[in-house]
Formats: structure tokens, sequence, C-alpha cells
């Protein structure tokens, strides 16, 4: 099994993406913690399932856009961690809790758009940040984080930086109001 004995923290993994990526590692022999947000049974339902596979797994509550909440969070994570796995670390952060606000750029609000960017942007950020003492480094140059849209790891740690998160924001951007122009015919 490709990913025997390694440990995934996925955010928002209890439902969508988050738990067909949760039941992919389990299969390929990786236990997996797993958090939602509102939606507990779901994510009990993800749990029983990776069980059912014959790996370990762990649910627990996290608000990705309540950064004042991260450093319990950590505590909790290492806790789970250690009464389950007999381990201080993970091997894997993927980041793919998300929301979704439903109006084109013209229509969005400020409010709504500062909701998308607690939860993409600054959760995000801000969560990896917190997170980077907990994944083991197994002699790599960096530990394993992925983004949510599943494609990419961040493979250099100058991806880390702000100015280097915000430029990655900005061509979100650009690209979403090249769509918007497009779909009003401009």
């Amino acid at each position: 099994m490709k990913h025997t004995n390694k440990i995934a923290l996925i955010t928002g993994g209890s439902r969508g993406l988050g738990r067909n990526t949760a039941l992919k590692l389990a299969r390929d022999g990786a236990d997996v913690i797993l958090t939602y947000r509102e939606r507990k049974d779901e994510g009990q339902a993800v749990l029983a399932e990776i069980e059912k596979l014959g790996r370990k797994a762990a649910l627990l509550q996290l608000d990705v856009a309540n950064t004042g909440g991260f450093d319990a969070f950590a505590k909790t994570v290492v806790e789970t961690l250690q009464a389950k796995w007999q381990r201080n670390d993970l091997d894997f952060l993927i980041n793919n809790a998300g929301i979704d606000v439903y109006s084109l750029i013209g229509q969005t609000t400020e409010d709504a758009f500062d909701r998308l960017l607690n939860v993409h942007f600054r959760g995000v950020y801000f969560l990896t940040q917190r997170m980077l003492p907990l994944i083991a480094n197994s002699g790599r140059r960096q530990p394993k984080i992925y983004c949510a849209d599943g494609r990419r790891q961040l493979s250099h740690w100058n991806l880390l930086r702000p100015y280097c998160r915000r430029t990655s924001v900005v061509l979100g951007i650009e690209s979403q109001w090249s769509v918007w122009r497009w779909h009003c015919g401009e």
C-alpha cells in the first residue's frame, strides 16, 4: 500500500472532494483525521467508511474561518494523535475546506467576499502556519501540504510567503473577472 503508516489531516473531509480524498487515502493505506464545520453526521459516516477499509480515523470540528481557534485545534490534533496513534505528528495536511458565494462578481458584497477570503485564504494560510510543527518531515526539505484543488502540492517554501499567496489570490480574481466579462459580452 502506497501510504501505509501515514496520517493525513483533511479539512472539510466530511463531504465532496474532502470525503473522496479521505477514502482514496484510506484505500491506499493511510489513516485520516478529517474535519467538519457543521455536519457532524456526514463526518461520522465517512469515519465509518474509513474504518470499514481497515484504517484508523478521527473526526474533529473545525471552522477554518475562525483563526482564533487554531491553537486549541492544534492541541486537539496532538491529543488525538497521541491517543489513537501514539504519535505527535502527521504526514499530510490537505487544505480542502471551502465555501461558495453564489453571485457574479458584480453582485458580490464585501461581506460575502470577506467570508470567502477568511475560509479560502486567511484560514488556509494561518492553519498551515499553525500546523507546520505537527507535520512530519521524514527527511524531506518540506512537509506535504496540498491545496484544495487537489492538483498540486505547495512545492516551494516561497509559496508560504504572504506576497506569493496574495499574488495567487489576485490571479484567481483576474481569471474570474475575465469569465465575468465574457459572460456579460464585454
